[in-house]
This record gives structure tokens, C-alpha cells and sequence, in this order.
């Protein structure tokens, strides 16, 4: 509706009379699905593996019965490991 009457005023006039926020008039949507797509390999003594071999080493460090880990002591652990991993990607794979 703005677009018809830009001729005769500013945006900013225009879109006051209209109502709607000059961040929503300049608005542009992205394509696709906002983030980055998940990698599949983490780095474990400077060598590459797979991430499906992650999940096998947070397994043993929290295979103990009386063990309260969550993702950011199991972070710390895997680093302990020798794995240069991020908390993000942690949590990512304890929940898979």
C-alpha cells in the first residue's frame, strides 16, 4: 500500500499513516534456513574423525552409575580427551 503512494511523501510519512514500522517496510527476507548446516568430522589429536565416533567416548564418560554429567562437563572431559570440540556440538551430539 505504501509502494502506491510513494510519489506524494516521504516513507517515513507514509508508513506513520499507515501504521507500520519502517523496519517491517524494509524488511527482506532470507532464503532458506537461517545458521549453518552441521559439520561431520571433529578434530581429535589434530586428526579428523567422525562424529559418529563421538558418541561412543561421551558413552564411557558417562557410563558410570552414580554420574550427573551434563553437556559442559562432558565437554570438558572430551577435551580432556584430546578432542577440540565446541559445548554446542556436544550438546548436539548427547542429544542424538
Amino acid at each position: 500500500m505504501v509502494k502506491d503512494y510513494i510519489h506524494q511523501g516521504c516513507i517515513q510519512d507514509l508508513v506513520r499513516w499507515v501504521g507500520l514500522p519502517r523496519s517491517s517496510y524494509y524488511y527482506k527476507s532470507h532464503p532458506g534456513p537461517r545458521g549453518k548446516v552441521a559439520t561431520t568430522q571433529t578434530i581429535k589429536h589434530g586428526v579428523l574423525v567422525s562424529n559418529a565416533l563421538v558418541p561412543q567416548d561421551i558413552k564411557g564418560v558417562i557410563s558410570d552409575p552414580y554420574n550427573a554429567y551434563g553437556y559442559d562437563m562432558v565437554n570438558d572431559e572430551l577435551r580432556l580427551l584430546g578432542y577440540d570440540i565446541n559445548r554446542k556440538k556436544t550438546y548436539r551430539l548427547m542429544n542424538e
